[in-house]
């Protein structure tokens, strides 16, 4: 599961040489968000919506460790964001938009089968795992076809792929549909709420801007504005603050 209490995020504007000036009080930090709490179940897919500058992509970078909260603190499957930073990366696989640094000139499988060993999936396990998700992602004709060659909405399965190898048991999903066409993004949701979800018992966070995509896919759908998540739909009735 995932337990957000009290998660601020706050970064430094840049500031001129007048600013830098000792008599000057202007303020220079601009809050992403402040004092944010979420909770969300195993086995539950939570999608995420809220306007551009709301802070759900840095939200899902802190909860992912790569970068810090300025105050608070959160937790994935007990594990400290904080104290426990490799062992939150281990269970959680991370899926943003843009399908990014992939060896362009190597396969799709030599690919894999490279960030896989990073996870310790190797031999047998790495192909029945890689021969489960190909399968179900459509991508089992392009295995062994360059990055490189594939259209941007197969390169984008190819991530999917790549984050649900290791099996992590939390999964977060920043705008992951975005570059794929509406017949495979179907699909897609089939599967995450069917396999992903109902039989593998996986948590997911998926981030999206668009509210029917939202209310398709998810348990409980929250919107994250003016520094709150407030539950828009789903079973569980309420808001984090």
């Amino acid at each position: 599961m995932i337990q957000i209490r009290q998660l601020s995020k706050t970064f430094s504007n840049k500031r001129s040489l007048a600013q830098l000036a000792p008599s000057h009080s202007g303020k220079n930090k601009m809050a992403i968000f402040e004092n944010v709490s979420l909770e969300i179940q195993r086995g539950e897919l939570f999608c995420l919506l809220g306007p551009n500058g709301s802070g759900k992509t840095t939200l899902l970078k802190i909860l992912a460790g790569l970068i810090s909260p300025t105050s608070g603190e959160a937790r994935v499957e007990g594990f400290s964001i904080l104290k426990d930073r490799k062992q939150v990366q281990r269970r959680i696989g991370l899926i943003f938009s843009e399908s990014g640094n992939f060896y362009p000139r190597l396969s799709v499988y030599h690919n894999l089968q490279f960030f896989s060993s990073l996870y310790g999936l190797t031999g047998h396990s790495f192909s029945e795992q890689l021969n489960f998700y190909s399968i179900h992602l459509g991508l089992t004709q392009s295995l062994h076809a360059p990055f490189q060659m594939l259209s941007s909405g197969f390169q984008q399965r190819v991530n999917i792929l790549r984050a649900l190898l290791p099996e992590p048991p939390v999964i977060l999903c920043d705008e992951m549909t975005k570059q794929l066409d509406p017949e495979f993004c179907q699909n897609l949701k089939n599967f995450a709420k069917k396999i992903l979800i109902e039989q593998k018992q996986k948590t997911m966070l998926w981030v999206t801007h668009l509210p029917e995509e939202a209310r398709a896919v998810g348990d409980r759908v929250g919107m994250l504005y003016q520094n709150r998540i407030e539950i828009l739909a789903g079973p569980a009735q309420g808001s984090g603050s």
